[in-house]
């Protein structure tokens, strides 16, 4: 159930909820080691296994700028609801950032009739972030509210961070931020009417407007898949400028392999694979034709292994 906290008076449950907290952008494999704790314990203590999610990044309100993120508000409300999260509540961190640390805990316990906490070790909250798991744990212990404290996961002996997948993305390394993700990296959109070169080309492109605030790979062309209508498909995608044909415009171009359909107005997702090459200028049509099918040969060759 997705409950939205500025919209309700009053919040009803018909059961206590056990909440997990914290930003999850990116919801990433050490944000799912904290929901399968926090369903764990649901079961156990009899709570309903809960999150609390802001409908924008906190960075995007305290730094005054744009902030890019790895997924956006709809992402994490799916993939909650596939992880077996029962209730989402929804909230504008505006609403609740100059809230104590006592506050906000007490905002918890009176209005969504929390009685059991998850977080990470590393978890800070209230006003300037004063707050830390050893206030929560005083608190919990007062209000007898079950709390569990996660240390957070690593991998090569590196401390998996939404940051860190973030530079991995901006480098290209998106097999690499995937390995942390859990899952590819994926970003949606519509796929609009572009320039068709790739259709006099030989190779027609999807033209996708991605929504702003997305974080984007460095430029170049990438082994992808494509969701289209809930259907899977093998593509390349072309993430930059069309520096051969002059053009200034940042863009999204994805070739489907093995697709034949119109896709204008449709919402696609591309998921990122692999990186292929860098963006390059061409000489002439003709050379970047060439290199397209080298393109498709080499991503043929990255799906058979």
């Amino acid at each position: 159930m997705i409950i939205d906290i500025d919209d309700e008076i009053r919040i009803n449950n018909d059961k206590d909820n056990c909440i997990v907290l914290g930003n999850f952008d990116g919801f990433h494999i050490g944000h799912q080691e904290l929901i399968k704790n926090l369903i764990n314990v649901s079961k156990t203590n009899n709570m309903k296994p809960s999150i609390l999610l802001f409908k924008e990044h906190t960075r995007n309100v305290l730094d005054k700028n744009e902030f890019k993120y790895l997924t956006k508000l709809s992402d994490k409300i799916e993939i909650c609801e596939e992880l077996g999260i029962e209730n989402i509540f929804i909230i504008k961190f505006e609403n609740i950032k100059d809230l104590t640390p006592t506050e906000f805990l007490d905002f918890l316990k009176n209005k969504l009739n929390v009685k059991g906490i998850v977080v990470g070790d590393d978890y800070k909250f209230g006003e300037f972030a004063k707050g830390d798991s050893s206030l929560m744990k005083e608190y919990c212990n007062n209000n007898k509210i079950f709390l569990k404290v996660i240390s957070q996961i690593k991998t090569k002996n590196e401390i998996v961070k939404s940051t860190t997948i973030r530079k991995m993305i901006e480098d290209g390394k998106v097999k690499d931020a995937n390995l942390l993700l859990g899952r590819p990296y994926r970003i949606n959109g519509i796929v609009n009417h572009g320039f068709k070169r790739g259709r006099k080309l030989g190779f027609p492109t999807a033209n996708t407007s991605i929504e702003k605030g997305y974080i984007l790979p460095k430029e170049g062309v990438y082994l992808t898949k494509t969701i289209v209508d809930e259907e899977e498909y093998n593509s390349l995608s072309f993430v930059g400028k069309n520096i051969t044909f002059d053009e200034e415009e940042l863009k999204i171009e994805t070739y489907i392999l093995d697709y034949s359909g119109d896709l204008y107005g449709k919402e696609i997702y591309i998921e990122f694979i692999d990186f292929i090459r860098n963006n390059k200028k061409f000489n002439h049509p003709k050379d970047l034709v060439n290199q397209i099918k080298k393109d498709i040969e080499n991503s043929r060759k990255l799906l058979k292994n």
